[in-house]
């Protein structure tokens, strides 16, 4: 597979990720918290507190996901080892760590609140999301610090030729 089409199929498949992602964030997740918490009794209004946080948790993902397209594009390019690829590893590093301290954030509170016996999926789905969230992160940072280290040695390489 060349770097043009390899760039393209990664390029429509972050679409495909963002467009289902929102899908499940802004429309499926709000309708089954609704449908939820309301008829234990829990107020309106704490929904709408916890669609929100949600939607806060959201944002570095979608950072993220922009950040993986800016790659693609500098993929097709063949700018694969560029030290700004590197640099973008390195926020989506951030961003995924900025999720695993939210929704950590997030589950302790859903803890304390004593909605986790009421709703020991969520927890658990909480827990997966965390858990995913840790390994991009890692993964994410252990991506960076090569494509700078073969960033740094295509620059020498290009210098010496």
């Amino acid at each position: 597979m060349k770097q043009k089409e390899m760039s393209v199929y990664l390029k429509v498949i972050t679409i495909i990720v963002a467009v289902l992602f929102l899908f499940f964030i802004f429309w499926f997740l709000p309708a089954s918290i609704m449908d939820s918490m309301v008829p234990l009794g829990l107020t309106v209004n704490n929904a709408y507190i916890a669609i929100g946080y949600i939607w806060l948790i959201a944002i570095p993902c979608l950072l993220a996901l922009l950040r993986f397209f800016q790659i693609c594009t500098r993929i097709g390019r063949d700018n694969s080892f560029c030290m700004h690829n590197a640099k973008a590893l390195k926020e989506m590093s951030i961003y995924m760590l900025t999720v695993v301290i939210m929704g950590s954030i997030g589950f302790v509170v859903f803890i304390i609140s004593g909605l986790y016996y009421n709703f020991k999926f969520t927890g658990a789905a909480i827990l997966i999301v965390i858990i995913i969230a840790v390994t991009l992160s890692v993964v994410c940072a252990a991506l960076s610090h090569l494509v700078q280290k073969a960033s740094v040695l295509q620059e020498e390489h290009d210098l010496t030729v």
